[in-house]
């Protein structure tokens, strides 16, 4: 049992080396695929070495996976952690307007709507056809699963 926690641990650091090394090398890449890609090569490595338990891949998946799912991508892809960042730029405090103002100024200017678009596109949840954006059966039947969480969670 020690020696599958030392060899989960080993890997686990190994995915997380790796995935800043292809970050730091594919700065401009989609976050959430290339740890998902990350996740793969580490665990065909490690089963494809003497370390053939089970067990200890799929564990070394769902936690790596779960990193970077969870953990990752929303320390990329989320607002409310840019303006804490912002505010803690700023200790002594920002009003609410300079705030509003940063959302509004920065997310324009700073790509965040064509990185969106850009994602989505490589999801294959929308196209463009015309210059206009529709969504693709994918994007639709997403949106249906959103509308459901929504619904269920009670989430505006």
């Amino acid at each position: 049992m020690f020696n599958e926690l030392k060899i989960y641990t080993l890997f686990v650091g190994l995915w997380l080396a790796l995935f800043i090394v292809i970050r730091f090398l594919f700065p401009s890449g989609i976050v959430f695929y290339q740890g998902v890609i990350v996740s793969f090569v580490i665990v065909v490595i490690f089963v494809t070495s003497n370390l053939r338990s089970l067990s200890a891949a799929l564990a070394i998946l769902f936690t790596t996976l779960f990193i970077n799912g969870v953990i990752i991508t929303t320390v990329d892809r989320a607002y409310s952690v840019k303006m804490i960042g912002w505010i803690g730029s700023n200790p002594s405090g920002m009003k609410i307007e300079d705030i509003e103002s940063l959302f509004s100024n920065k997310f324009i200017r700073e790509g965040g709507v064509d990185k969106r678009i850009k994602e989505q596109i490589a999801s294959g949840v929308i196209e463009i056809n015309n210059g206009e954006i529709t969504l693709t059966n994918r994007g639709y039947f997403f949106e249906y699963c959103f509308n459901v969480i929504r619904f269920v969670f009670n989430l505006r």
